[in-house]
This record gives structure tokens, C-alpha cells and sequence, in this order.
């Protein structure tokens, strides 16, 4: 299937067009000479003869590639166009030296055709991957590849003919008018736009040499391997096969057979441009896709050499032509797509001269050695079914590579700052201690909160209690209650007796109640003169009663009542002394009728003690962010029953949404396996949309602690699969809402704003799903890249994605971030979601006399639409903008 250029804008529909058309001349001049040049060449030199002038083509092409690289043509659209120029201009040069046919002509004439076409094809090459990124190279590259094939098979056709009517000869002015012509098509090439700068641009680092650094890159390295190993394969399978050639028929036949094998292989390589390799770059991607061509020569090549003889040359041979110039050609280009441009033009010179030319170079040298020694055809084979070999096995480890330069790319686009409390020394210390004395409450207070993050409350001193701020004295009689300081004791009784503060004192019976018996507690109770201290000593009264003697509990609503904020807050902290059949009625009191500090410090004491009693209380402390953090620590400590509570009250319906929304994350604090199985479980429920994403982040903490269990995938991927559908819909509703109203009003500004918000949700849920699957990629890293408005940032995170996810869903994801906007993504999203709406605001959208009326009735019946959507927030304000739509 051709690839359709569909996805492209119309400047670069006819950028790819002119590509295509330019690459087809070249290559069809390229295959006229070509014939002409093996005709003539085996007809008066002997095959034998071919291995010099491989080493000097690969000589002059290294040669004048970093010649082109010094003067900077080697990338520009001057070069191409200069070198196409040169190329017409030189070829009818040996159109008329051929008149002598002296064997340095015909030598000249095979070493100008293959640096001709060394020199121009890489540059058109380059040329193309300045205007394009990774996604739409593989469109593009692919349909130029094609073009390519299509001039090759022209070229030969015309050989074919030529040579049949008139002498070989006449084939080099032909491929010179076909240079021309591309020369001048070429000169219409835009230029290639720069850049723009990345955003928080990171400093620059001091570079170590160009040479060092990128002989360095493993990956650089290994794509240099290859384009080094692939032209000394092809090189001995072209030497073998026109040997074989040679010795079987005679001269007055070779233009003939050339231009006709030429016909067939090129035709075999556009079917194959056309039908296969597109479909293989999108399921397999480009590295596995060209790791196919050695493994098919691989096994070609041990069929000659069991085999042997004129049909297994050819066989061989006609393979190697047809995926060398489709898929080979196509996925090699790909694969320098991820280098930076500098680095992409000098890897793409040296793969051109050194890798290429200078593989052939090699191979030459062994093709000499190996004649030298009487080595036959049989022998060559048997060297090109070990060098099939070896090239196979350079691409283990070569996707991991590809795939990693990609995410450098991403990653450099970010920064990370993690955050953390120093460590503690000696001169902070110092100063922390030296803070306690200060009189400023708030300095005091700073430094106590710090004793206590850094868990040194025991450096506390005693003293600190005789502060004259009240808040001090509370806080740290907070801290000293959870370290249990028994120093403490002594300057806690004698400030029971002489405090001033009633609150002080109020606090102070809680925090020496375990060294006080009933008959203390009953004297304060009875004699005290401030009402909460007496409010006090009654609840420790009740505290300190056994459980099956609780004395009388009709006072105990009165006493908290009665009792001030800071008696709460004490209670609080100490309701674990509490009997078990009162400290659950209090700790409902307290949560339900005072502040968020005694609420914090109530969820705090109950996690340090958890029961199951407390299982519906701590239910509902998730609805608090004061509280909640303690409330899953309790419920994580209860275990097994509290997990069980959590799933039957994220089935239920009537739990409450300001706690159903914080199950999945508190379910997610459990055991990891049989948590995943149940949020997993939970993503078949009709569950309101921010619940559905809170049971997602759930999973994906699951994941980040046992990335390496096994999950089933596919309601995960069902479910991307209807995320990608639902933002679709949201894009569709969003793009006829927004097109079709010319006065929008307010209503509809807020609907289309939630609508993209709502859209941005999905996407962002379907990473989600895709990060539980794999949680090896970083699917925050390329979320980050989709949104960016450079499309070679998109097109990276989108190459990323191909190797992760299958096509379906990558089809919807480039559907909802491709750049060029609303009305292009939703063009895209037709390839990935047809519906019949959808190809009626298409004819809408592209319908230059489309009326008003129609767009009323489209958008008044998305906006009904919308009325009925299972969101109830997307519903209410549908009908609210519908009203104002109405009433204007």
C-alpha cells in the first residue's frame, strides 16, 4: 500500500511531490548509465578488473565528500543542485569520449557513475530530512523511496528499448538529460527553515572534540557498522554475479540481459516500495524492518552455496536489488533521523564514503586476494554467506539505541529539581538550639518543627515548657507526649500546680495522665476552678476506667462541649488512652465538631493505633487532605478487612464522591497484587470520571513499585482504546462548537474550554493506562513532547510511541496532539474513528460555500448531544449554553 501523504499539510504535500518527482529522474538517469556502463565495461575488460575500480570509486568519493563538507554545500539545496548540474554536464562529456572506448575511458566511466550517484544521493537525502520529522519521514522517505523505484523501473524500460533500437552508447545522453532535468527541478526547492530554540535551553557543556565525541555514540557507531557491512556484501554479490554473467553469455548479449534484468529487479523493488514496506514500518518499525534484508540475503546466499550456478547468481542478485533500493534504502534514512543535524550530515558523509565506499573499498581488496588465491564463484558465495552473517548480528541491540536517542532528545527538553532536606550539622544544629530562645513565637515554633523533621525532638530541652508563648508550650508538650520523655515528668506536675493558662492546664492532664491515679484525676475534677480542666480530668477519668466498670458517660458530650480548642487538640492526642467503647464515640465528636489542627492530630492517633473499630471513621478522614495521609497509614495497618471495606465502598454507589474519589490512591497502599487486581477490576465500573482517573494513578504507583509483574493488558487497552474514542468525540464537539459559532456566547466559550480540558484528560489517562502496562517508559516525558508545538519534538515522542503501543492506539494519540491544529487532528482522527458525523463536519469544514443554517443545525445538535453526556458537569453546562444558543 502506497503511504498516503493525507496527514501532510499542503506545503508539504508538494515539498514530498517535488521530492519524489526529483529522486525519480535521478535514479532514472542513475540506472540508464548504469546499464550502459555494464554493457560497455564487460564487453571490452574482463570482470576481473572490477575490484580496482571499486577502491577507486571509494577513493574520490571520500575525497570529494569532505571536499563538499569543508565548502558547507554538502546539506544545501546549491550543493544539490550544483552537483546535479556537474553530473549532466560530465556524463555528456563521456557520451562523447565513448566514440575511442579505450579502457581508461570505460574505467572513468564506472568510476564517475558510482560517485555520481554516492555524491548526489546522500545530499538529496539530507536535503529531505531538514523539512521533516521522524512520523512524517516515514510517509514521506517511504513515498520517495517509491518515486525512486519508479524512475529506476522508467530508467530500464528505456534501456531496454534503447539498446534494442540503437548501441549502449546512446544510454549516457539520455541519463544526462535526466540529471538536467533534475537539476533544474531541484533548483526549486525551498529552503529548509531553521529551527526554533528549545525552551529552557540547558547551559552548554564543554563539547569534547567532533571526532571523539561522536566515535563515542554507541549508536553512531553501530549505524556506521552497518553501512560499512552492507556495501561489502553487495559488493561481493555484484562481483559474483557479473562474473557469472560474464562467463555465461556473450558480449553482444550483455546490454541486452542488463537492461532487462534491470527491468525486473527494479519493478520487483517498487512492488515491494509500494505493498510491503510500508505496512513493515508500521508494525515492525524501522530497525526490525531492516534487519530483514541481511536475514533474507542470508538465507539467499546459502542457497547458492549449496546450490550454485547462473540461476542462484541471479536469484541472489535480483534480491539484493530489490531491497536494497526499497527497504534497505527507505530504513536506513530513518535510522540517521535521530542524530542531531551536525552529527546526522558528518555520519551521513562518512556512511556515504567511508562506510560505503570505503566497505566496498574492503571488499575489493578481498575480492583481489581471494582471485589471487583461485577462489571461484563457489567460494565467493560461501564469503557472502558469512559476511550475510555478520551483518545480521550487528543488529542486536540496535533498536534499545534508536529507541534511547529518542528519549535523549525528550529529555533534554526537561528539567528536574528533587528536593530534599539537607543533612543536618553542626552549625545548623547550633543555630536550631540557639532559635529556641529566641522571643519571637515564630522563630521558636520554626525551630521545633525542624527538631521534629529532622527527629531529634529528644535535643528539645525540658525548659522550653516556661515560654511565655502559649503555642510554644502546646506544640512542645505535643512532642513531648509522642516521645514519651520521662525528663519531662518533674516540669509537667509543678506546671500543673502554677500555670496560668487554663488551656496550659488543660493540655498538661492529658500529658502526665499516666502518672496520675483516679484519686488525682477526682480532686481536679471536683476542686479545679477553670471548667476545661475540669473537662479534662473527666475524660481522663473515663480513660483510666477499666472496660467492663466505665463510670457514668452521660456527661462526656458535655464535657467535650465545654471544653476549649486546645483540650481538643490534647484529647486528641492522647484518645488512644481511651477505653476502646469510648475512644471511637469521642474521636467521631472530635472529627465531626472541631478544627482541622484536632482533626490532624485525631487521624494521627488513630493511625498509630488502628483498630478495625475505627474503619468507618477512617473512611471518611479521606475526604480531608489534613487527615488523609494519616488515614491510609491506619488503613494499610489494619490490612486485610480495611482492604476489603475499601473495595466495597468504591463499588458502592452511595459513597459519597468527596471520599470514593480517594480509594483508588488508599487501595493503592496495600499489597501489590491483590491491589492491582482490584483497581484493574474497578476500571469496569461506571465510575465518574475523576474517580477513573484517580483509579489509573493508582495503578501506575502500583506499577512503579513491581514494574516487573505480569498484568493483563487487555482491559487496559480496551479501555485506551474508549478513552482515545471518548477524546475524539470531545475534539469533534470542541471543532464544531468552536467553528460554527460566530457569536459565541458564554456559555459556549466555557463548554468548549471544558471540552478541551476534558480532551487533554483523556489523553492523559490513556498514557496512563499505556505507563501501568510498560512502566519502563517514560510516558510523563513523552506526554510533556506531545504538547509541544515543535513538530520534531511531536514526531519523537511519536517514534517512541510506535515501538510501544500498537498502531490502533497510536493512530488515536496522533489524532488528539498532531501539530497544525483542531480542524488537522480531526482529519486524522477520521483514519482513526469513522463515524458519519464525523464525515459530515469534515464536508462542512472543507465546503468553502457551507451556510450559516447548516452550521446551526450541526452545532444545535452537538450541543443536545453534549446535553446527554454521562459527564454531569459537560451535561449542565451543554444545557446552560443550549438555553443561551435559544434565547439569541
Amino acid at each position: 500500500m502506497m503511504p498516503s501523504l493525507a496527514r501532510l499539510d499542503a506545503d508539504e504535500k508538494a515539498l514530498a511531490h517535488r521530492a519524489i518527482a526529483l529522486l525519480a529522474l535521478v535514479i532514472a538517469g542513475h540506472t540508464l548509465l548504469e546499464t550502459a556502463r555494464d554493457a560497455l565495461f564487460l564487453v571490452d575488460l574482463p570482470a576481473a578488473s572490477l575490484p580496482r575500480t571499486y577502491l577507486a570509486i571509494a577513493f574520490l568519493a571520500l575525497l570529494l565528500g569532505a571536499l563538499q563538507r569543508r565548502l558547507g554545500v554538502l546539506a544545501s539545496g546549491g550543493g544539490l543542485t550544483s552537483s546535479l548540474a556537474i553530473g549532466a554536464v560530465g556524463t555528456c562529456g563521456f557520451w562523447w569520449m565513448l566514440e575511442a572506448r579505450t579502457p581508461s575511458i570505460l574505467h572513468g566511466l564506472y568510476i564517475w557513475t558510482g560517485v555520481l550517484a554516492t555524491l548526489v544521493v546522500v545530499q538529496f537525502w539530507l536535503r529531505l530530512a531538514e523539512f521533516f520529522d521522524v512520523t512524517r519521514a516515514k510517509v514521506v522517505f517511504v513515498a520517495a523511496a517509491a518515486g525512486g523505484l519508479v524512475g529506476a523501473v522508467a530508467g530500464s524500460a528505456l534501456a531496454n528499448v534503447v539498446v534494442w533500437v540503437s548501441e549502449p552508447r546512446t544510454l549516457v545522453v539520455a541519463a544526462a538529460a535526466a540529471f538536467a532535468a533534475a537539476a533544474i527541478l531541484a533548483m526549486r526547492l525551498p529552503k529548509a527553515a531553521a529551527p526554533p530554540s528549545p525552551r529552557n535551553e540547558p547551559t552548554e557543556m564543554p563539547q569534547r572534540p567532533a571526532l571523539r565525541r561522536r566515535l563515542g555514540d554507541r549508536y553512531l557507531v553501530r549505524l556506521l557498522w552497518i553501512a560499512a557491512l552492507a556495501p561489502i556484501t553487495f559488493t561481493v554479490i555484484d562481483y559474483t554475479f557479473k562474473h557469472a554473467v560474464a562467463d555465461a553469455f556473450p558480449a553482444e548479449d550483455l546490454a541486452t540481459f542488463f537492461a532487462r534484468f534491470y527491468v525486473v529487479v527494479n519493478s520487483a523493488a517498487l512492488i515491494l516500495q509500494l505493498l510491503v514496506v510500508p505496512r513493515l514500518l508500521q508494525s515492525l518499525g524501522a530497525v526490525s524492518s531492516l534487519s530483514i534484508v541481511p536475514i533474507a540475503l542470508l538465507a539467499s546466499a546459502a542457497g547458492f552455496a549449496v546450490v550454485g550456478g547462473l540461476i542462484a547468481a541471479i536469484a541472489l542478485k535480483a534480491l539484493d536489488g530489490s531491497l536494497r533500493h526499497s527497504l534497505h534504502r527507505a530504513c536506513m534514512e530513518i535510522l540517521y533521523l535521530p542524530l542531531p543535524k551536525d552529527d546526522r550530515v558528518a555520519a551521513r558523509l562518512v556512511a556515504g564514503s567511508i562506510g560505503q565506499r570505503g566497505g566496498q573499498a574492503l571488499a575489493s581488496v578481498g575480492l583481489l586476494l581471494a582471485l589471487e588465491a583461485g577462489a571461484g564463484t563457489r567460494e565467493l558465495s560461501v564469503a557472502s554467506l558469512v559476511l550475510c552473517g555478520v551483518w545480521s548480528s550487528a543488529f542486536f541491540g540496535l533498536r534499545r539505541d534508536y529507541i534511547g536517542r529518542f528519549r535523549e532528545q525528550l529529555a533534554r527538553l526537561r528539567f528536574d529539581w528533587v528536593k530534599e532536606i539537607p543533612d543536618l550539622e553542626l552549625d545548623s544544629l547550633s543555630t536550631m538550639v540557639t532559635a529556641l530562645s529566641s522571643p519571637r513565637e515564630e522563630e521558636v515554633l520554626a525551630a521545633i518543627d525542624l527538631f521534629e523533621a529532622y527527629d531529634r525532638v529528644e535535643m528539645i530541652p525540658g525548659l522550653i515548657l516556661y515560654h511565655p508563648s502559649r503555642s510554644v508550650v502546646l506544640r512542645s508538650l505535643e512532642l513531648f507526649a509522642n516521645a514519651r520523655r520521662p525528663d519531662i515528668k518533674p516540669l509537667v506536675l509543678r506546671l500543673l500546680e502554677e500555670h496560668a493558662d487554663d488551656n496550659v492546664r488543660s493540655a498538661l492532664v492529658w500529658q502526665v495522665l499516666p502518672d496520675l491515679d483516679r484519686d488525682d484525676l477526682m480532686r481536679i475534677y471536683r476542686g479545679d476552678a477553670s471548667a476545661e480542666v475540669r473537662a479534662s480530668a473527666w475524660l481522663a477519668l473515663l480513660s483510666s476506667a477499666p472496660s467492663a466498670t466505665i463510670p457514668e458517660q452521660s456527661p462526656l458530650v458535655e464535657a467535650l462541649r465545654v471544653s476549649t480548642p486546645d483540650t481538643h487538640l490534647a484529647v486528641a492526642a492522647g484518645v488512644n488512652r481511651l477505653a476502646l467503647p469510648l475512644r471511637i464515640p469521642v474521636a467521631r465528636w472530635l472529627f465531626r465538631e472541631s478544627s482541622e489542627p484536632v482533626r490532624e492530630a485525631l487521624a494521627r492517633s488513630l493511625a498509630d493505633e488502628p483498630s478495625v473499630e475505627a474503619l468507618p471513621l477512617l473512611k471518611e478522614m479521606l475526604a480531608e487532605r489534613a487527615t488523609r495521609d494519616d488515614a491510609r497509614r491506619g488503613l494499610r495497618a489494619i490490612g486485610a478487612p480495611a482492604l476489603r471495606s475499601l473495595e466495597e465502598a468504591l463499588r458502592d454507589p452511595s459513597t459519597p464522591d468527596r471520599i470514593r474519589r480517594h480509594l483508588p490512591r488508599s487501595i493503592s497502599r496495600f499489597d501489590e497484587a491483590e491491589a492491582t487486581e482490584i483497581l484493574l477490576r474497578a476500571l469496569e465500573l461506571p465510575l465518574e470520571p475523576s474517580v477513573h482517573f484517580k483509579v489509573l494513578r493508582g495503578l501506575g504507583k502500583l506499577r512503579a513499585k513491581r514494574p516487573l509483574r505480569r498484568i493483563a493488558r487487555e482491559p487496559l487497552m480496551r479501555e485506551a482504546i474508549h478513552q482515545l474514542e471518548r477524546g475524539v468525540e470531545l475534539l469533534q464537539h470542541y471543532v464544531v462548537l468552536s467553528a460554527a459559532a460566530v457569536d459565541h456566547t458564554e456559555g459556549l466559550r466555557a463548554l468548549c474550554q471544558l471540552l478541551q480540558e476534558k480532551r487533554d484528560r483523556a489523553l492523559e489517562q490513556v498514557l496512563r493506562m499505556l505507563h501501568v502496562i510498560d512502566p519502563s517508559e517514560d510516558f510523563e516525558m513523552i506526554h510533556e513532547a506531545l504538547g509541544s508545538e515543535d513538530a520534531a519534538v511531536w514526531g519523537s515522542a511519536i517514534e517512541l510511541l510506535s515501538h510501544a503501543v500498537p498502531a490502533n492506539v497510536l493512530a488515536g494519540i496522533e489524532a488528539l496532539t498532531a501539530p497544525g491544529g483542531d480542524r488537522g487532528r480531526l482529519e486524522r482522527a477520521a483514519l482513526f474513528h469513522r463515524s458519519g458525523d464525523l464525515e459530515h463536519t469534515l464536508e462542512l469544514l472543507s465546503g468553502e460555500s457551507a451556510r450559516e443554517r447548516d452550521w446551526a443545525r450541526h452545532r444545535h445538535a452537538h450541543l443536545e448531544a453534549l446535553a446527554k453526556d454521562p459527564d454531569a458537569l459537560v451535561s449542565e453546562l451543554a444545557v446552560y449554553a443550549l438555553r443561551e444558543v435559544l434565547r439569541s
